[in-house]
C-alpha cells in the first residue's frame, strides 16, 4: 500500500501543479498549492477509516454546548 500511496502523491502533485495557477510569489510563503492539495489527498485517504470512526461516535455523542 505504502508504494502505491507514493505512486499517488506523486500524480496528484505533479497534476495539481500543472493544472494550478501559479501563485504570486510571497516571501512568506513556504509551501506551495500543489502541495497542499497533495497533502489533503494523502490525510484523507491515510486518515478516512479514523475519521468515519470519530465522525460515527460525534453523531452518537449528546451535545451540550448550544
Amino acid at each position: 500500500m505504502d508504494a502505491d500511496l507514493d505512486t499517488l502523491c506523486t500524480v496528484v502533485y505533479c497534476t495539481a501543479d500543472d493544472l494550478l495557477p501559479e501563485a504570486r510569489r510571497n516571501a512568506r510563503r513556504r509551501i506551495t498549492h500543489a502541495e497542499v492539495v497533495t497533502l489533503c489527498v494523502a490525510s484523507r485517504l491515510s486518515f478516512s477509516d479514523r475519521l468515519s470512526a470519530l465522525t460515527t461516535w460525534d453523531r452518537g455523542a449528546e451535545r451540550t454546548d448550544y
